[in-house]
């Protein structure tokens, strides 16, 4: 029912032309995707199996492998959601790609034609060789083919995205979320189910350690020792490995930041530049390929700017996952 209402709404705000913030854009298509049904049922068997294997543990070991257990599956779970997520913005950027891709074999194909036309002149006159003109007429034969491969492309990813987006794409914000405020170094250890894991496993060891009877064999207390320090040098080891991955992370997170603000500055220049050679070429003072030109490179920016939003809201996505937070920003 909640579920009912919340894309309702959604419609409602879409059909009264309202935008989207990505985040949002992103819960509702989560509830949408069937990978996300089957990794919550998994979740709630794995919550239910915690909850029946700590009743019925008659010992300290039996309710920490219902625990090893339980964190097993939540590990699973944010694996999946962060596969998910991935998904998610994949459909939405792949979109936007596509879209920008195939204005510009539009573009080349104009350009390809206009060519054609000019060399077919130029041949006429004996000014360029039929080795040109051919070369000119293949150019516009692959300008054509190029334009087709665009066209499906761009109707594949419009069918992908609409298969759990109800918003059209033009309406999704891109608001950036702050790098700092992401999530902390502690915060990321303090819920890392890695950690955890390991974290119990120590303690396995250490009770069977601490609970072997009076009469067991030297092998059994060697053997028993061997694991506890195996335990806690796969504790240790797996507490480090998680400091120097949240670590990289951390410093990744900010210069794929600083690399969306340099695309958006990139961006914003070739947005000005259009803005001339439009004034220029409506004032006939630059020919219909400068124009072209300008417009294919303001199309790449656009586009490299989008790539640049994709890696950064997928490192951040990831950040947030991990340490168990919502994703929203």
């Amino acid at each position: 029912m909640k579920k009912a209402i919340a894309t309702l709404l959604l419609t409602t705000l879409v059909i009264l032309g309202f935008s989207l913030d990505l985040s949002s854009a992103l819960k509702s298509a989560l509830l949408k995707a069937p990978d996300y049904e089957l990794a919550k049922l998994n979740l709630e068997k794995a919550e239910l199996d915690y909850r029946k294997g700590t009743i019925e543990a008659t010992n300290r070991k039996m309710e920490l492998s219902a625990e090893q257990t339980y964190y097993t599956g939540v590990q699973s779970y944010r694996n999946s959601l962060k596969s998910i997520y991935s998904d998610l913005l994949n459909r939405i950027f792949n979109l936007l790609s596509s879209k920008i891709s195939l204005e510009i074999a539009q573009i080349n194909l104009e350009n390809a034609r206009e060519n054609l036309e000019t060399y077919k002149t130029l041949r006429a006159k004996g000014l360029v060789s039929d080795k040109e003109l051919k070369e000119a007429e293949i150019s516009l034969r692959e300008a054509e083919n190029n334009l087709v491969t665009a066209q499906r492309n761009s109707e594949k990813a419009e069918r992908d995205y609409r298969e759990l987006f109800d918003v059209p794409v033009e309406q999704i914000t891109f608001n950036l979320p702050d790098p700092a405020k992401v999530v902390t170094k502690e915060e990321y250890l303090e819920n890392f189910v890695s950690i955890k894991i390991a974290e119990i496993r120590l303690k396995v060891a250490e009770y069977d350690k601490e609970t072997l009877p009076a009469n067991a064999s030297d092998y059994e207390r060697k053997a028993a020792e061997l694991n506890y320090k195996s335990a806690s040098l796969d504790y240790e080891n797996t507490k480090k490995t998680a400091e120097d991955s949240v670590n990289d992370a951390l410093v990744n997170l900010n210069l794929l930041y600083r690399n969306v603000l340099i695309a958006q500055d990139k961006l914003n220049l070739y947005e000005e530049d259009f803005r001339n050679t439009q004034e220029k070429y409506r004032k006939g003072l630059i020919s219909k390929k400068e124009y072209n030109s300008q417009r294919v490179s303001l199309l790449n920016a656009r586009k490299s700017y989008y790539e640049a939003l994709k890696s950064y809201y997928t490192s951040v996505i990831n950040l947030l996952v991990d340490s168990g937070k919502d994703v929203t920003f």
